[in-house]
């Protein structure tokens, strides 16, 4: 009957052990998520000045005025103009998703060329 005894013991300890597991990381990602929002909202960074190059790809502006001397060529702006058509935000999270996919992002760079061009 003892090792059955023990058994049971070792559920509730490995139950809470995974619980706090759970918890941990939810944590984690809420500091991680925390940090990462209130960076973006406070600080201009590397994604922000390419969204601005994509939107003045697409307002036909003068991409490098205003101090924006980046060291791309004028096509960047075409890369990054999908940046530019949604919010900061969706933008931000939908390029941290994916992370660029190549072939669907070339799709959506001429499809951008050629809506421009009509």
């Amino acid at each position: 009957m003892a090792p059955e005894h023990a058994d049971d013991r070792r559920w509730p300890q490995a139950a809470l052990r995974a619980t706090f597991l759970v918890v941990l990381v939810a944590v984690m990602l809420a500091i991680h998520l925390g940090v990462t929002l209130q960076r973006r909202t406070h600080h201009a960074g590397d994604f922000d000045i390419s969204r601005e190059f994509g939107r003045r790809f697409l307002a036909g502006e003068d991409l490098y005025a205003g101090g924006l001397h980046y060291p791309y060529l004028p096509a960047a702006g075409l890369w990054f103009a999908p940046l530019a058509l949604a919010s900061a935000t969706t933008a931000f999270v939908a390029r941290r998703r994916r992370r660029f996919d190549r072939a669907r992002d070339s799709w959506l760079m001429l499809s951008a060329l050629w809506e421009m061009a009509s």
